[in-house]
């Protein structure tokens, strides 16, 4: 039976190859994501990419033009889905009133998990962050990564008191260099021994409560 214009068949068939092209782009941005973890960001290229993803070489070069597109789209995609992930923590905390100590609990959450258990996402951040600071490409999209970051931590200080203007800021920058530590140093109690203890100080002396 052929298919009229207005059929279910032919309604449904543009969105079907919309949602196709979708799951292709971010199994390319995944296999961007991937390489960079594993091999850096030199290792990027259209072919290395396709082969990771298992797709074909035309369709890397058909959705990204070039290898700074790759990796710029495959940073903002794994920045996104991050800051979601962050979103919906905060949501649930939505008019609590929670201590320096649980507020500390909960930001080493958001970054303890990754460095102690699957570290590519950090790994991928500092290689990107390095290739930025080198070549002055993604720095824009580095900088509003970290204000966003920087939103979410001003706003879960808020659930304890009332933050300085750059207390965000200057928590977000002591938990980078703690990861960049624990990523060299593996420890499994990064998170209980060395996070959470160091972001409860920082939080109570900044909301003036002392050392907790």
């Amino acid at each position: 039976m052929t298919s009229t214009p207005d059929s279910p068949r032919t309604r449904t068939a543009p969105r079907e190859l919309q949602a196709r092209g979708q799951e292709k782009r971010r199994a390319i941005l995944e296999a961007v994501i991937a390489v960079v973890g594993r091999e850096g960001s030199a290792a990027v290229t259209h072919r290395r990419v396709a082969e990771v993803a298992g797709v074909s070489l035309s369709a890397t070069t058909y959705y990204f033009d070039s290898k700074q597109q790759l990796v710029g789209e495959g940073l903002k995609m794994l920045v996104a889905e991050e800051m979601a992930r962050i979103e919906s923590r905060l949501d649930g905390l939505a008019g609590s009133r929670l201590t320096p100590a649980e507020i500390a609990v909960e930001i080493a959450s958001w970054y303890g998990d990754d460095a102690s258990g699957d570290p590519q996402g950090w790994i991928v951040l500092l290689e990107l962050a390095t290739d930025a600071a080198r070549a002055g490409v993604l720095a824009d999209d580095l900088a509003a990564a970290n204000a966003a970051l920087d939103a979410q931590i001003d706003a879960a200080l808020r659930l304890a008191g009332e933050p300085g203007p750059r207390d965000a800021a200057a928590l977000r920058a002591c938990m980078d260099g703690l990861v960049i530590e624990q990523l060299f140093k593996c420890d499994p109690t990064f998170v209980s021994t060395v996070l959470q203890p160091t972001l409860h100080r920082l939080i109570s002396l900044m909301l003036g409560e002392g050392s907790g």
